[in-house]
């Protein structure tokens, strides 16, 4: 039997508890083998799903900038000027802007308003310092920075089209355009998909590992009720082919979008269910006889 039609034969023959007589006393090399190669099916197979929805996603939040927030940014976003420290704008204020939930953006230099107290969560600019207000986990903790170390800072919403946002930090501009973004998300494009396919794979590469070295202990606990009289290595090939049906069900609950209740607890069920049944097949004495 060749390499490939083994390796595929394997992926076949684990959802069979007869299959397992074949593979258990195989080189670990080869079963770590197929491990690698499960972990990179299905590191492929999600980010190409994961990839997808990121792609729809980015591509409408570049729609929206480039129109909603772009049109209602005038009215978020004033000007603000820092230079040496002390910050002015040409709009009236105290500004306030309130309406978000919980969150507050205040821009005060006339000295009206001097902290963020009736707000959990929220950021004050006053002529000569900024105030963070910031609430988590009921605690509240405000923070305060001396702006006099602001040379020269300059934020704006974009004025000749294009422009999103205009950004000026000690003479350095760092503007904000549709141009920018719609080159940006063309890089993510491009990007996304090795990163989530690489991400996935030591992610799940890890975690079957250490699944793998867990349930061991499970079928060492099988091992010696049966007299299976198999040793550890066996045991960690069984185990490895073992994993795939329980991996099969949960990629195809991702890729069916299925919203299974316990789905964590099904998969060790299912994985436990076929190292007992793997191992059992190798019995000398049945379970309750010794």
């Amino acid at each position: 039997m060749s390499e490939k039609r083994n390796i595929w034969f394997s992926f076949i023959g684990s959802f069979s508890p007869k299959f397992y007589k074949e593979i258990a006393h195989q080189s670990f090399k080869r079963s770590f083998g197929y491990l690698i190669l499960l972990v990179l099916t299905i590191s492929l197979v999600l980010s190409a799903k994961y990839t997808l929805s990121a792609r729809g996603a980015m591509q409408k939040a570049a729609e929206w900038v480039n129109t909603e927030f772009a049109e209602k940014l005038p009215e978020l976003l004033p000007e603000i000027n820092i230079i040496n420290g002390e910050v002015s704008s040409p709009v009236e204020q105290p500004l306030v802007h309130d309406e978000w939930d919980e969150f507050a953006f205040i821009l005060d230099t006339t000295g009206t308003i001097t902290s963020l107290d009736k707000y959990k969560n929220g950021i004050l600019l006053k002529k000569h310092t900024l105030i963070i207000r910031h609430t988590k986990t009921g605690k509240t903790q405000t923070e305060e920075y001396d702006l006099s170390k602001v040379k020269s800072f300059k934020i704006a919403p974009g004025k000749k089209e294009g422009e999103v946002i205009i950004l000026n930090i000690e003479g350095r501009n760092f503007n904000l355009t549709q141009n920018n973004i719609q080159r940006w998300l063309h890089i993510a494009r491009k990007v996304i998909f090795p990163i989530m396919a690489v991400s996935f794979f030591l992610y799940y590469l890890f975690a079957k590992i250490f699944h793998l070295l867990l349930f061991s202990l499970l079928s060492l606990i099988v091992n010696s009720v049966t007299n299976a009289k198999l040793k550890y290595d066996n045991l960690l090939n069984i185990g490895v082919l073992a994993l795939t049906p329980s991996v099969s069900f949960a990629v195809l609950a991702v890729l069916s979008d299925l919203q299974i209740p316990l789905v964590g607890l099904i998969y060790t069920g299912l994985y436990g269910a076929f190292l007992i049944m793997a191992i059992r097949q190798f019995k000398t004495t049945s379970i309750g006889e010794r």
